[in-house]
Order: C-alpha cells, then structure tokens, then sequence
C-alpha cells in the first residue's frame, strides 16, 4: 500500500535528502518558547484529559502519560471504556472517569461523510456529559488526545463553555480530513500539533508545534561494538501502516546482497489486525529467512524503555504510511541506536541521513545504508553519538514540560 501524500524521496548512499531543517519549525518554537510565559509562571492548573480509548494502544496515549506527570498539573482522566491507561492513571491517584461516545466510537479513518453525520447527536451527548465532567471536577480546561475526542471537546467548547487545548497526533490524508482538521480549530482555544505534517495549510495563532518528548534516563546509554552478525530490532505495533511487508523486503535485500543479520520483533497486533500479521508470519517463511528472527511480544516500556533497545544494533522503521513524529525512533535515540527509516511524515525530523541515523525509501537504500555502517565502525558510533546528543537536546522532557505549560497558561488565563 502505497502512502498518500507521503513525499517519497530516492535516497543515495552517504548522501543527504535536500530540505531537512537542523530543527523542527525552528521559528514556531522560538514563539511558542516565548509566549505565554508570564502568565503560566507558578501556576498549578487541573486538567480533563480526555481519551479516545482506554487501553496504552500507541504513541499518543504514551504522549498522554507523559502529561500526567508534569509537576505542576493535576490531572482527571475520562476514558469511554476501562483498560491500562485508566489503570496506569489509578495506579498514580488520578482520577478516572467514564463517558458514552456513543456512535462516535464507529467513525473511523477513512472518514466517511455518512458515519459522521450518524454520530453529530451522540457527540452532543457526549460534549454535554464532558463539560459536566470538566465542571464538577474543578477544572481549568479539557484537553482532547485523539480526533474523535476532539470532536467532542470542540463541541463541549461551543455549546457549553469548556475551555479545550486539542492535542493533535494524526496527519490528515485525503481532502476531508485536512478540512476537518481546519475546522477543529474553531472549536477550540489552543491546537497544539507534534510535527509539522500533522497540520495542514499554514500555521498562525492558535496553532503550534510541540514535538513529543522522553525522560531520558540519566547517565549514557552503554555504546557496544557491532554483533556479528548485527542485530536489527522493529518496536511497534504489528499493524499496515507499519510496513512489516517493506520490512521484509528490505531483510531480503541485505541477505541476497551477503549481509548476514538477525531481527528482533518486539510488539503485538491488536485484535482487528490479527490476519494482518497472520500474513506477515507467512511470508517470514515463504521468504526463507524464519530462521533468523524471534518474534518476542509486547515489551514493558514503562519500567525502562532503554532495555527494549539494548541488545539492537540498528531499529528499522519502514513506516510508508506517513508517521506524525515516530517515539520508537526517539527511544531508540535516548539508548544510543541508530534507525534506519522510510522517509515519511515526519520521521525526516528526526533521522537525518547519515547525521544520527539513516533514510531508506527502497530495498537497494536499505542495503547500501548497512553496508556503510557495517564497513565505518568508527562513523556507526559517530551517527548514534550524534543521535543521543540530539534527542537529549531537543526532545528532552523539561523543554517539552515548558512548552506545554506556556499554551496551558494562556488557555486558563
């Protein structure tokens, strides 16, 4: 399945993609960085997350836990159904709530006019329970994390007087979606948008760029030799847009060239994309190579996401569906590995070709990016130094807490 809209790019060995920005929205930043500071100084503020889903089912929820836990927010989490999310809340005296999405729960992407006309009076409903939820509970505003949540919110803002900050995570595809993209936003205070792909058109006012962020651990990763044969890791979700089938051809590509490797699996599908990875593990063995990968499940990345990283030499992410930003990536960075990406969304944001880690659209960009690294030791370690350095730099989690705290300042006033 091809990408739309995803800007494909030939990516020639030892060379650099034209356009990629030392930093992300550098100017957006500078102005989200000064904005607002003054009023959200020393400021506590309570906040209605809420949540499309109950379950820790991607990046955005991972994003989501994230802001429970800046120091000066006292978070309430309202879910529609019960799952880790809400136990992780609990776990920590957060206080979990319900509410009905009603019909909402059925409009999926692709968006289809039809299903979203069916579900306005349930999302009424449920903006009307949200702001009584917002109400009851003390707090300055709702923050909304998933597009149907951001529905809801908007409409809890225009018809009955919430506050909202949209959290958006998505990259809208077709024309229906970037228009109701460009919709939301008058439905709401403040848009807060974690890569530039994710937000159509041009960016003024209300709308800013926030990129996700990690914690990282403190001190350096440890920074091993190569194994021999080097050992290539994928992290994630085992869903279409992950591009399991590109990652079997890049694999494939590299052993018909003679490079000997080994792949980890580390993820889980989820219910509806079972006969997805059903296929997938079939064509492990149609292609022959089975017996060089070990598929070892979900791993635990909220103890110390740096052991799911440490025995990997290289991460692939062959995600040709445009990813938003890619966290596996910045993980990944935070233990000191090195990806090699399909130059989609905006992953480009943070692999920059052969400067902390390297770009592949095709299995031959694949193979020549291994067979640099495995020929250079010496720059391999230069590329994931570089990489570490960089995530410390611009994706740390105070500068994201300060960010996010000058948009929350200007909403609550």
């Amino acid at each position: 399945m091809k990408p739309r809209g995803a800007g494909r790019q030939a990516i020639a060995a030892g060379g650099a993609p034209a356009g990629l920005a030392r930093r992300p929205a550098a100017a957006e930043q500078e102005r989200c960085r000064g904005v607002g500071a003054s009023a959200s100084a020393g400021r506590r503020y309570r906040v209605l997350f809420l949540s499309p889903v109950g379950d820790l089912k991607g990046g955005a929820e991972r994003n989501l836990v994230d802001l429970f836990n800046m120091p000066d927010v006292d978070a309430v989490l309202a879910v529609p159904t019960p799952g880790e999310l809400g136990a992780y809340a609990e776990a920590r005296g957060i206080p979990v709530l319900g509410y009905d999405m009603g019909a909402v729960a059925m409009v999926h992407r692709p968006l289809r006019p039809h299903v979203m006309l069916s579900a306005v009076r349930d999302a009424i409903r449920a903006a009307r329970q949200v702001a009584r939820l917002s109400r009851e509970q003390g707090c300055d505003f709702i923050h909304s994390n998933g597009m149907k949540t951001h529905v809801i919110a908007g409409l809890a803002r225009a018809c009955f007087g919430a506050k909202v900050v949209q959290h958006v995570n998505d990259i809208p595809y077709s024309r229906l979606e970037k228009g109701v993209w460009r919709l939301l936003r008058h439905f709401a205070d403040r848009v807060i948008v974690i890569s530039r792909p994710c937000w159509p058109g041009a960016l003024a006012g209300k709308i800013h760029i926030i990129p996700s962020a990690l914690i990282v651990p403190p001190g350096e990763p440890p920074w091993p030799e190569l194994n021999q044969p080097i050992r290539l890791g994928f992290v994630g979700r085992f869903h279409p847009h992950k591009g399991l089938d590109l990652l079997i051809d890049w694999v494939v590509a590299a052993r018909d060239a003679g490079i000997d490797w080994r792949l980890v699996l580390r993820g889980r599908a989820s219910p509806e994309d079972v006969d997805y990875w059903q296929r997938v593990e079939a064509r492990f063995g149609e292609a022959g190579i089975a017996d060089r990968i070990t598929i070892e499940g979900w791993k635990d990345w909220q103890s110390n996401w740096r052991k799911v990283y440490a025995d990997i030499d290289v991460l692939l992410v062959p995600s040709n569906w445009p990813e938003p930003l890619g966290r596996v990536i910045m993980e990944a960075l935070g233990s000191g590995v090195p990806s090699i990406a399909f130059p989609a969304g905006g992953i480009p944001t943070l692999v920059k070709h052969g400067v902390t880690g390297y770009l592949a659209d095709t299995p031959s960009s694949f193979v020549a990016a291994l067979r640099s690294l495995l020929a250079d030791p010496a720059g391999f370690h230069a590329v994931r130094r570089r990489g570490f350095d960089y995530m410390n730099e611009e994706y740390g989690m105070a500068l994201h807490y300060q960010r996010i705290r000058e948009i929350f300042g200007l909403v609550a006033g």
